[in-house]
């Protein structure tokens, strides 16, 4: 019998997300290899608009039912608890105010039912805070520096969506879960000042939600831009 816990957090439509805010803030959209997700209110961001006009999502989440998204590190990650639960709270609530779900059971409360139960496979964690479907995503690596002094997230992640119902995962279809690699492009003149740290992490954590978000809804792929003067 699958160990219940407490009723998870639901999360509830929000009107601008305070982490695309952030994001924007330091031009953290443009996504290396990817394209780039989401907030529509700060897509003032932008000056050019290039490659394909739209992104599809790799997978459609099905509006009508319940969804987890279960996000964790690997040890050698290095991702303080902080900053993971910053892109918890930053997925949640794309998931809602992006993919039009209607109802998502909160990142942090699946992160805490692992915790408490580590041998559940990912459709008992569903099923225990009452979701019917789990997205699981493993930062391999996470950081928002690729060399210690210039500010530039880096990420590679694992994510796979298993179906609580009948445990398979559907997303990648069987196999190993899907691999992906990206660096943000910060817009020039638009970093946090030296020294910053937490404005670079609470950033950092903005553009890694939208990085897993965007996954699953279609986006205009949008490329930061500085142009100079003409000469």
């Amino acid at each position: 019998m699958t160990k219940k816990f407490p009723t998870a957090c639901r999360t509830k439509r929000s009107r601008v997300s305070r982490r695309c805010l952030a994001a924007a803030s330091l031009g953290l959209l443009g996504v290396a290899g990817l394209g780039t997700a989401g907030c529509d209110e700060v897509g003032a961001v932008y000056l050019l608009v290039s490659g394909p006009p739209k992104v599809a999502p790799v997978y459609e989440l099905d509006t009508k039912r319940t969804t987890t998204v279960l996000i964790e590190a690997r040890d050698n990650a290095a991702v303080p608890e902080s900053v993971l639960n910053e892109i918890r709270n930053g997925v949640d609530e794309i998931l809602v105010d992006k993919v039009d779900l209607r109802d998502v059971v909160r990142g942090a409360s699946v992160a805490r039912a692992a915790k408490a139960a580590p041998d559940f496979s990912l459709s008992d964690l569903a099923r225990a805070v009452g979701a019917d479907v789990i997205v699981h995503v493993r930062l391999e690596s996470y950081a928002v520096s690729p060399d210690g002094q210039t500010f530039k997230p880096v990420a590679v992640m694992s994510v796979r969506v298993v179906d609580a119902d009948s445990g398979e995962q559907v997303y990648p279809e069987g196999g190993e879960p899907a691999r992906i690699s990206a660096s943000a492009e910060p817009k020039a003149g638009l970093l946090p000042p030296p020294g910053r740290d937490a404005e670079e992490q609470l950033a950092g954590a903005a553009w890694a939600s939208l990085l897993i978000g965007q996954l699953f809804y279609e986006h205009q792929r949008l490329a930061a831009a500085n142009k100079g003067p003409a000469t």
